[in-house]
């Protein structure tokens, strides 16, 4: 693969150590092939433009199919750490789960009313209070078992002892527990068990160095209930799809990622993720066409936001993002993994918050391994 000089490319020179971590070689080497624009709004200068896309290129190389997730010298910004927790976290957990569903049940609890309250008698209630929603539901490392050897190193039982010796130390509560996946009954045969929640708290692995010591890092994840009646994030298998299988996020799905691999400062640096979906509007989908192509379509991003301690040039890195993602083709999330000759093509809206600036602009271009 060969890197092409364009809009989206940035001389090596000039990349700053990513939000992240990494080498100092900074994102884009001479084994990319990468070519795209940066549309400008009228009146706006060629000095945001530019501080745009240095921003976004140290921040989100994901968003250009360039991050290498097995490669613990490849910088990974906010924005990495953010989708990569969507696809190969939080999404391809539900996707894994809802197959292995599909062909045996055993493994699973059965709950004729997820979502029944306590009550100290039931003579009292009203009849709004008796309708029920049965479901399926994994936990824990029950979990590890049902997916087998792909997951083997991550924690799907997270508790104080693994997030001993890391600070501050309030609010290291909210990544305790486990993770459960819980897949809902419908009363129209379609729509039948069609409906995907991840909630709780897991961590996973993920590579990367500073060229210091340790290149072996965890990401813990933590999913709270959002504004839909079945809480956590939650994912719509569309059985009517006639492209292939076709996931839509339900309602505002977000969840935090606990980050602990920068060495030029002793505290975590969580980042967040908040995705709208609207259905029947605006909703935020993952396709993968009956052919192998993947489109993954986040129109409506309400908030990726984090920072990146840094220390020789001082500065916090307090950053957000804001926007619309789109990327189609092959292995949208994990690219480099593709086959030689495999394209993906993207269009990103996008604001960024970043240094008492706001700047928006659209880019769009393709990705060739």
């Amino acid at each position: 693969m060969k890197f092409l000089q364009g809009s989206l490319s940035l001389a090596l020179a000039t990349l700053l150590t990513a939000c992240g971590g990494g080498g100092s070689e900074g994102y884009f080497n001479n084994e990319s092939n990468s070519s795209g624009n940066t549309t400008e709004n009228t009146n706006t200068s060629s000095a945001d433009t530019k501080f745009f896309e240095d921003n976004l290129k140290r921040e989100g190389s994901i968003l250009f199919g360039l991050l290498d997730t097995n490669n613990p010298d490849t910088p990974k910004g906010y924005i990495d750490h953010a989708l990569d927790t969507f696809g190969n976290g939080v999404l391809e957990l539900a996707i894994s789960t809802h197959e292995k569903f599909t062909q045996n049940q055993s493994q699973f609890i059965y709950y004729d009313d997820c979502h029944k309250k306590d009550e100290t008698s039931t003579d009292d209630l009203e009849q709004s209070e008796q309708i029920k929603q049965g479901c399926y539901v994994i936990s824990g490392d029950n979990l590890k078992n049902l997916l087998g050897e792909n997951y083997k190193n991550w924690n799907f039982n997270v508790n104080a002892i693994d997030l001993k010796n890391m600070q501050p130390k309030e609010g290291l509560e909210s990544y305790i527990g486990q993770p459960s996946v819980i897949i809902y009954e419908n009363q129209n045969a379609d729509k039948n068990l069609n409906s995907i929640a991840v909630t709780g708290s897991f961590g996973y692995p993920y590579q990367q160095s500073w060229g210091l010591a340790q290149s072996q890092q965890v990401r813990f994840v933590t999913i709270p209930n959002n504004d839909s009646s079945n809480g956590g994030f939650v994912l719509y298998n569309d059985p009517t799809s006639s492209e292939g299988k076709l996931y839509v996020v339900q309602a505002d799905s977000s969840y935090s990622v606990l980050t602990n691999d920068n060495p030029n400062t002793p505290n975590i640096e969580p980042v967040t993720f908040t995705v709208h979906s609207a259905p029947g509007n605006e909703i935020a989908t993952f396709l993968i066409k009956s052919n192998g192509t993947q489109i993954l379509n986040l129109p409506n991003i309400s908030a990726i936001s984090g920072q990146r301690i840094e220390n020789e040039s001082p500065a916090t890195n307090i950053k957000s993002i804001t926007g619309s993602i789109r990327i189609e083709g092959d292995k949208v999330l994990n690219f480099l993994q593709s086959i030689s000759g495999s394209t993906i093509t993207y269009t990103h809206t996008l604001t960024l918050d970043a240094d008492g600036k706001t700047i928006t602009r659209t880019i769009n271009g393709t990705t060739k391994k």
